[in-house]
């Protein structure tokens, strides 16, 4: 039990793949900061999304941090019950990967956060990462965020900025 989390001893341990997720590499910069600690979820959160536009920030649009907050903590639920990709997060401690994955989410959506964990090519190195197992990430991503009430304009953008971190993600894969 780690956390909230009961995972499963199955897989190699690693920063998970999800950040991976999600794809999230390239906007990498360094690890998670002790002020970037997690932020407790609102349970209306979904509901302060903000409309998406041209002279609004990606972060904005979102619905700033308690929204991405929420989106992680449901994403982390779902990363929990999927027998798939669960085992990657078995030596994780979920807190610290639940508050540098809100980090680099707010740090790539132009938020005021700057993720300095390290990179998604190191993060995920030899972690026997195919491609079923970053579709899962992503569908639970992707899932989390609507979930979350986040907009189809903000949701695509969002995940737009992460797909281009998929080959950092999958470069150093057996």
């Amino acid at each position: 039990m780690i956390g909230r989390f009961h995972l499963s001893p199955r897989a190699p341990s690693a920063l998970v793949l999800i950040t991976g997720l999600s794809l999230l590499g390239g906007c990498a910069h360094s690890p998670a900061s002790p002020s970037a600690a997690t932020h407790p979820a609102r349970p209306d959160a979904g509901s302060q999304v903000m409309p998406s536009g041209d002279h609004t920030s990606l972060y904005a649009a979102l619905g700033g941090r308690p929204v991405i907050d929420a989106v992680v903590d449901d994403f982390l639920f779902r990363v929990a019950a999927d027998a798939r990709i669960v085992g990657f997060f078995a030596n994780t401690d979920i807190d610290h990967f639940a508050a540098a994955f809100a980090t680099q989410l707010c740090d790539i959506s132009d938020g005021p956060c700057d993720y300095s964990g390290p990179s998604m090519a190191r993060a995920h190195q030899q972690m026997g990462l195919t491609e079923a197992h970053f579709n899962a990430v992503v569908e639970h991503l992707r899932a989390a965020l609507i979930d979350q009430g986040v907009s189809a304009g903000p949701r695509n953008r969002l995940l737009g900025r992460l797909a281009r971190l998929r080959d950092a993600v999958m470069l150093r894969q057996p």
